[in-house]
């Protein structure tokens, strides 16, 4: 799965969808080149591409809340404090 891909890509870019959809890109480039070039020794399967797929969305997903916990955590950083 390319959760491991997509995740920290979506970190480090700052747009998680963006690094969900090169993950995606990059699953089928794979799968394709598999697809052509018989004397790489490997076949293209499309529940490799499907799995990728799901592990790319996840890994977008991953990020996107840890973003969201980083802002948040990063906004009640910043509030002043009550005092009784």
């Amino acid at each position: 799965m390319l959760l491991r891909l997509a995740f920290p890509i979506g970190l480090a870019w700052r747009r998680p969808i963006a690094a969900t959809l090169v993950a995606i890109a990059a699953s089928a480039a794979i799968e394709t080149v598999q697809a052509l070039l018989l004397v790489v020794g490997r076949a293209c399967d499309t529940s490799d591409l499907v799995t990728n797929t799901i592990g790319a969305i996840l890994g977008g997903l991953c990020a996107r809340g840890a973003r969201l916990v980083r802002r948040t955590r990063e906004g009640r950083a910043g509030e002043p404090t009550a005092v009784p």
